[in-house]
């Protein structure tokens, strides 16, 4: 996936050229002896400009652009009051003398501390140097950067109230996009985020990622073995069938990750399994995570699945897919995922073996 490319340098650049660019004095308000043009740049702590900011000045109003810039006339000799206020930020208030011709930039501050890490999905190392990139909605307008340091982690504060597209650049990495991740509550923890480099062309790769709890997830990879039989890869056995359990984690957020490096002619079935609960409870813990997967391919992400509420069973079947001549169709309930069964134990032949796999392909994808 590579919507919303942003990366740091080139979005302060651009700003930077477009600012330069700006004529600080509007040709349809110049100034008089009575008056004066205050013009000025809205910021937050992260460097962003925040677009859309209503900036109110000597009873006048107006809103800044995309570079976050002003222009606003004003009495001379008055005392004046500057408001400034922007969507899910701490409101500015203040008091001001208007003298001459002045700039008055400002800072905005929000009411919370977003805190996150990136690791790599191959092996859950921490990923160092990459870009973290929030997007005021669906749309392209950067509100929040960060870069992660040496522990993968980066840190916000004084981030604003909203729901965020976050997305992930890091060079050798597949660019990650999320949306309607939503920042409120003061001090706010976004589980860790896996962003994978990009599969050789004709394999897949399945990443597996929830919240603290449950402890214990367990992704279940099936598929044709290239003979009469199916080989079943999890954490009891990583090496089957052309297909490999890359990482496996025991101790909650994850990454698991399967890859699918030669992928045979057949249907293969991705299961994650609640380890940490094996009744029917299960189900519920998975969905209030949120357990997340996504599928990616040398084209980049392909399919993404929220674990569905409501349902029982400690097993999560999330999709089959049916390999055959380089390309590959999903079966998954319209990409609501399979829903849940009870597996006896992760050796359980008979669900994560056997089972399903009779609905009709409802995807397609293109040879890679």
């Amino acid at each position: 996936m590579r919507a919303f490319r942003s990366p740091l340098p080139l979005y302060l650049a651009v700003v930077g050229l477009a600012f330069l660019a700006c004529d600080a004095l509007n040709p349809d308000q110049p100034s008089d002896g009575a008056h004066a043009r205050i013009d000025g740049t809205i910021t937050n702590t992260t460097g962003a400009r925040v677009q859309g900011a209503t900036v109110t000045i000597s009873g006048v109003q107006t809103t800044t652009d995309a570079n976050g810039h002003y222009s606003v006339l004003a009495e001379h000799g008055e005392d004046e009051e500057l408001r400034i206020s922007a969507p899910g930020y701490t409101t500015i208030t203040e008091s001001l003398r208007i003298t001459g011709a002045d700039t008055f930039d400002r800072t905005l501050h929000g009411p919370n501390q977003v805190s996150g890490q990136v690791v790599n999905s191959q092996d859950g190392q921490p990923v160092t140097g990459a870009s973290v990139t929030f997007f005021r909605g669906t749309g392209t307008t950067v509100e929040l950067l960060a870069t992660t340091g040496s522990t993968g982690f980066f840190n916000i504060t004084d981030a604003p109230d909203g729901t965020f597209t976050l997305c992930i650049y890091a060079d050798g990495f597949v660019d990650f996009c999320r949306p309607g991740v939503q920042i409120t509550g003061g001090s706010f923890a976004i589980d860790p985020v896996a962003v994978t480099s990009t599969p050789p062309s004709g394999s897949y790769r399945i990443i597996l990622t929830w919240g603290t709890t449950p402890g214990d997830l367990d992704a279940h990879l099936t598929g044709p073995d290239g003979g009469s039989g199916r080989f079943h890869v999890y954490y009891g056995n990583r090496n089957a069938g052309g297909a490999t359990l890359d990482h496996d984690d025991t101790s909650a957020n994850g990454p698991e990750t399967m890859s699918i490096n030669v992928p045979a002619t057949g249907m293969y079935r991705f299961s994650v399994h609640n380890f940490s609960t094996s009744t029917a409870a299960g189900a519920a813990g998975m969905a209030a995570s949120p357990t997340r997967v996504e599928v990616y391919s040398s084209a980049g992400l392909i399919k993404s699945y929220t674990a569905p509420s409501g349902g029982s069973g400690n097993t999560w079947r999330v999709f089959e897919m049916t390999v055959n001549g380089g390309s590959a169709a999903f079966n998954d309930n319209g990409g609501a995922s399979l829903g849940y069964v009870t597996a006896a134990s992760p050796t359980d032949t008979g669900t994560f073996l056997t089972g399903g796999g009779d609905a009709p392909a409802e995807e397609k994808r293109p040879s890679i």
